[in-house]
């Protein structure tokens, strides 16, 4: 038998690799020329409450029948991020051609109030400010005496403020229960107003400007341990200022 016959079962077998090799290559390629020739036919919004669906759908700026594979997900998210009430997007694209954007948004833990008293905006964890709506469903205490401006995607920058916004989200129930309107003072620290004691009195207390989650649970100790306890006492303000003790004045 000639050496040619002898290598022909192998010869035929890489031709017929070869040719399903070719055959899958020419499926690809068709398969990416229709990938690409998907035109973008709608874009959707969920999560979304308090970020309305067509401002966030503006914001996107994603254009109708645009191509969906030049749409960049990072741009867009990047984008929608820009919407106060919005703490994260993440955008994916759909072979239905459409661009799905899920939105989280943030969490108030302070309502603001503007110098006449009215609500303003609320603030989340991280001191970034939302615009108020009305009807609203939280519960969370009143901020005042705060002068800077409202800026829709930069933090407050007063560090007490947003130490605060910080430690609220880590506090229990008892210790939410205590607190009804926090004040910024000339010198950028925070006074703390409490609700009403069983004396039909609120509490003063000076919390300086390095608030922490701590020190409201000290605050909770106090008021089960004294206030509570001495019916009859008056105190002027207390103040949690040093990490190590409580000091109060109490007045006659």
């Amino acid at each position: 038998m000639s050496e040619s016959k002898k290598r022909s079962p192998a010869f035929g077998a890489s031709v017929a690799k070869w040719i399903a090799a070719a055959a899958l290559l020419s499926v690809a390629v068709l398969g990416w020329q229709g990938v690409t020739s998907i035109p973008v036919r709608s874009v959707v919004v969920r999560g979304a409450e308090h970020a309305t669906d067509d401002a966030i759908v503006a914001l996107a700026r994603v254009p109708l029948d645009s191509l969906l594979f030049t749409v960049s997900p990072t741009l867009i998210e990047d984008r929608v991020r820009r919407h106060p009430w919005v703490e994260d997007a993440v955008v994916s694209r759909l072979p239905t051609g459409t661009v799905s954007i899920h939105v989280t948004e943030r969490t108030p833990v302070l309502l603001a109030l503007s110098a006449s008293g009215e609500p303003s905006y609320y603030v989340d964890a991280e001191g970034f400010r939302m615009p108020y709506r009305p009807g609203g469903s939280w519960r969370v205490p009143i901020l005042t005496g705060l002068s800077e401006r409202y800026h829709p995607v930069v933090p407050i920058r007063n560090e007490a403020v947003r130490g605060l916004a910080s430690a609220l989200p880590d506090i229990e129930e008892d210790v939410d229960a205590l607190l009804s309107e926090f004040r910024v003072d000339d010198g950028g620290g925070i006074t703390l107003s409490t609700t009403v004691t069983p004396q039909g009195r609120t509490l003063q207390v000076r919390l300086g400007r390095a608030v922490s989650a701590e020190r409201l649970v000290r605050l909770r100790a106090f008021w089960d341990q004294v206030v509570l306890a001495r019916p009859n006492a008056r105190f002027s303000w207390v103040d949690l200022r040093f990490d190590s003790q409580i000091v109060t004045n109490e007045s006659s």
